[in-house]
């Protein structure tokens, strides 16, 4: 992997470290499902990120955008495509240069 596709994922993470974090715990579903589920139920609005626990296995991350379910991780490598995490690193930006 090259230097500036390690940059990009930093961002990308940073980015997502952002937005507001939800933790749900469904031993029963796939964690997609308890993830739709959840933000159905608690009228969740985006971006935000869905973190689901099933059991005793790692928890999985999503991520909640205007178009949709994502997985975290390629919410973090492609972060560019997204226009509410686009908006947020425009913020990040000008926090910088400010």
């Amino acid at each position: 992997m090259s230097s500036s596709a390690n940059s990009s994922d930093r961002r990308g993470r940073r980015l997502l470290k952002m937005l507001p974090l939800h933790h749900v715990t469904d031993p029963e579903d796939k964690s997609v499902t308890a993830a739709r589920r959840f933000i159905v139920e608690n009228a969740i609005v985006p971006p935000a990120l869905i973190s689901v626990q099933r059991g005793q296995q790692a928890a999985e991350r999503f991520f909640w955008s205007t178009r949709g379910l994502f997985g975290a991780r390629y919410a973090e490598e492609n972060h560019f495509l997204f226009p509410s995490l686009q908006e947020l690193a425009r913020q990040l930006d000008s926090k910088k240069v400010s």
